[in-house]
């Protein structure tokens, strides 16, 4: 709100991407922080990092990254859709922005915490929520699978 009225007033310019960038990462946060509260940390499970799968996972399915959501709910680590997804919305960021954001964008998501969700010991610390969660991402992919089959291309 504020930042509007001083951009009306010609006080600053209009927000960078990068400002944009560091926004939406702040957001993110934010939002694992609140999920992190919400999981019970006497299992001994890092709940921050979980969080942060469940909002990577969140991300992938998104963005329509459709390599990286399959490879997470085929059992594998989260590990292993991040590196794909990194590797994806980089190449759209190099075009958009240029190398050096895309630089910035990769060395960030890095960063993130990750942890092996998805796996029937992951589901006993998971609230019911995300759980839900979890059932609406695969719906989300087996409408994408279909979008994708016999050739045509569907959304990316």
């Amino acid at each position: 709100m504020i930042r509007t009225v001083l951009l009306r007033l010609g006080l600053v310019g209009p927000r960078t991407a990068a400002e944009r960038a560091d926004q939406a990462m702040r957001r993110r946060t934010r939002q694992a922080a609140r999920i992190a509260a919400e999981l019970r940390p006497e299992h001994g499970i890092n709940a921050e990092a979980m969080a942060a799968g469940v909002i990577l996972l969140d991300a992938l399915v998104d963005r329509g990254c459709k390599r990286a959501s399959r490879y997470v709910l085929e059992g594998k680590t989260v590990e292993a859709g991040r590196a794909l997804a990194i590797q994806d919305m980089a190449a759209e960021i190099r075009t958009d922005h240029g190398y050096e954001m895309a630089k910035q964008f990769r060395g960030r998501m890095q960063e993130m915490p990750v942890i092996l969700l998805l796996t029937p010991e992951a589901h006993e610390y998971l609230p019911k929520r995300i759980a839900e969660r979890e059932v609406k991402i695969r719906a989300d992919l087996a409408y994408v699978e279909r979008l994708t089959r016999g050739g045509r291309t569907g959304r990316r």
